[in-house]
This record gives C-alpha cells, structure tokens and sequence, in this order.
C-alpha cells in the first residue's frame, strides 16, 4: 500500500518530550510512515523509539553513526522517505490530531507542490495537568478553516517575499512560519531538485533556507491560518542561545537577486537579525559579560551589518527600533546590550503581571462559583 506521507522526525535526548510527540503524531488518521532519526541520544530516546518501532509498523528507527545535528538528520530521513509527501515534526513538540488528515486533503484537491498550516507557540506551564486537557479538546482539535492558493507567480511575489522579510517583533503565529513543521512538501519537488537542510552548525536558521528553495521550486501552495502545530517553547532549548548570525545573513542577500523590493525586506531582516543576536547574546548566561561586549563589537564592524545600518529604511521600523538602529549606527556597542537587556526584563515582568492577573481572574471566578 502507497505511502501518503513520510513523517521525519530527528531526536536528541528527547526522552522526556518524544512519547507526548509520537503519540500526536501516531493519532493520525492519515497512511503515514514515521520515519524517527536518532542523533547519538545519550539518554532513553533511542530505547523509546525502538519501543515504538515495536508497537507500530509504520515506524522505522535510524541511529546516526555520529552526531550530526537537526538539519543533516532530517536530510537522512529524506533519502528514506517513499511517501507522496513530506513532512517534520521537532521531537519537543506536538500536533494537531487532525493535522496531516487536513493538509492532505488540501494538498489533494488542489494538486498543491506545498501546503502550509499555521502554528501556536506553546509555554511547558501551559501543558501542566491542569491545562492539558484544555489543550486536547480545545487546541488540539481545530480543523481547517480559510485557505489561500498561490501559483508560481504568488509564490514568488507573496510567500518568498514573506520569508525575506519576516518581522522578527512580530508574533511567531502572526508571521509567515519560517518552520519547515508547519508544511507537506511533495516528495518530488524535495528531491528532484536536491533540496537539502544545511547544518545548523554551519548556518544558522537553516528552516529558513530550506523553504526558499523549496518555494523557488514550487509551481502552487496553499496555506490555511488553522493552528495545527504547537511549538513547545523551553525556555533551555539551544534556539534561545546566541548563535553567530553572519553566514545567515550573508546568504540572505543571494536570494534577492536584481529585486529591489527583496532586497530592502532583506536589509530590515537583517538588521532585526541583528537585534535578535544581541539579544540572545545579553540573556545568555554561558559568556561572561566582557566576551559578549567583544562579540558585540565585532558584529557592529561586519560589513553585511554595517550595510544594513545604511540602507534600512527607518520607515520600515518601530520606534524602539530606531533608537537602536541610531546606537547601531554610532556604534554603542554598551549600550545595544544595555538597551536589549532592560527590553528583556521589562517583558519579564510585564509576562509576571499578565500571569498574576491571569490568577486573580480565575480566583474571582471561583468564588463567583461558590
């Protein structure tokens, strides 16, 4: 029997968030074969996944010989897949149940090269046991809702743009997803065209770049705004880590090509890289403070920043943002961490704030109950 969709899902140490994603994705009404590669797991995740491969089928176990990080992984689970599309799922997160059911009756009826769903960022609190069965019924059970259809010329004039541009002061959820996650990928169009994920150890956000060559290639899409995905947001996950975003950027300005519209999304994109960077760099506890002021002065000195400084337009940016671009531009090394630190901790508390009205609202409840 045909394969509908080849699910490929990379693990490392993820015995504790892999049988929660399994069991969402193992739900699925859809034919599916799950396709799990373990990285050289120093903990039970390789035990979990053959205890699985035991129970079910559909599921196929690959032990890498070395550790080779998420991108090259799911490169492995590429050359394996026989399914007529593609799907990721991250080992820390879940899905929708009716997730790959939806999008490949969409992909379907419409012939799509690429169907797109959106995501909900998810904090562990909200998966406490108070919550979860909230989440089950409510969350989890969503179905398709507005769909949007792209051919090539959309693709080219919409979507990429989108991706080039991406306002990183956005919401996740109200962007874009720049995650391959959210997507079905026609198995064909991936791998016809030798479309690979670059290592996250050589570039970073390489999600980012997989998805601009796979829609370059694309001839139609569809993207639904149904939240079928649900981003696990651990606060200790390397993501939130600061990462040197250079070769990121550097390779962003080859996708614009002669197109001056890409080209300034480009330089807005980058210079929020920019502020991204410094900010992980200030709340990451692992450099001392004097390592991060030299790793900060050296960013403010690389040319793909220096030009982004010059030609992003201060239209295109908030009014915090241009306060930074003026200390960016002069070079205030100091005081772009100082500025990115206070932004943190002012959001800290404003989350705190949220939270306790959050819980004064549901004691109020209560006792409007008794």
């Amino acid at each position: 029997m045909s394969v509908d969709i080849s699910v490929i899902i990379p693990a490392y140490n993820a015995e504790k968030t892999l049988v929660r994603c399994l069991d969402s994705v193992l739900c699925q009404k859809s034919n599916l074969e799950v396709i799990l590669i373990d990285d050289c797991s120093t903990d039970e995740t390789l035990e979990v996944c053959k205890e699985y491969q035991s129970r079910y089928d559909n599921v196929c176990v690959i032990r890498n010989s070395n550790n080779i990080g998420q991108g090259l992984s799911r490169n492995v689970g590429i050359k394996k897949a026989v399914g007529r599309y593609l799907a990721f799922v991250d080992a820390d997160d879940m899905i929708s149940e009716y997730m790959f059911e939806d999008l490949f009756s969409l992909a379907c009826a419409g012939d799509y090269d690429i169907v797109g769903c959106s995501l909900k960022e998810i904090n562990e609190e909200e998966l406490s046991k108070n919550n979860f069965d909230i989440f089950v019924n409510q969350l989890a059970k969503q179905r398709v809702r507005s769909v949007e259809s792209f051919d090539k010329e959309g693709i080219e004039s919409v979507l990429i743009s989108a991706l080039i541009g991406g306002v990183v002061e956005e919401p996740l959820e109200k962007v874009l997803p720049w995650s391959p996650c959210t997507y079905l990928y026609r198995t064909n169009l991936i791998k016809a065209n030798g479309i690979v994920f670059l290592s996250e150890r050589v570039t970073y956000s390489e999600d980012l770049f997989f998805n601009l060559d796979a829609f370059r290639k694309a001839n139609s899409c569809a993207i639904t705004t149904t939240e079928y995905y649900f981003y696990l947001n651990n606060p200790l996950s390397t993501v939130h880590r600061y990462h040197d975003p250079v070769s990121k950027c550097e390779k962003l300005l080859t996708y614009t090509g002669k197109s001056k519209s890409l080209f300034r999304k480009a330089q807005v994109r980058i210079f929020n890289t920019f502020v991204e960077s410094l900010l992980r760099l200030a709340t990451d506890n692992s450099i001392p403070w004097v390592k991060k002021c030299i790793i900060a002065k050296k960013l403010n000195s690389t040319s793909v920043f220096i030009d982004s400084f010059l030609n992003v337009s201060t239209n295109d940016l908030t009014f915090p943002s241009k306060i930074f671009l003026m200390c960016a531009r002069k070079k205030w090394t100091i005081l772009e961490l100082t500025l990115v630190y206070a932004a943190t901790i002012k959001n800290q508390i404003l989350d705190l704030f949220h939270q306790g009205r959050g819980s004064l609202s549901t004691t109020a409840d209560r006792k409007q109950h008794l």
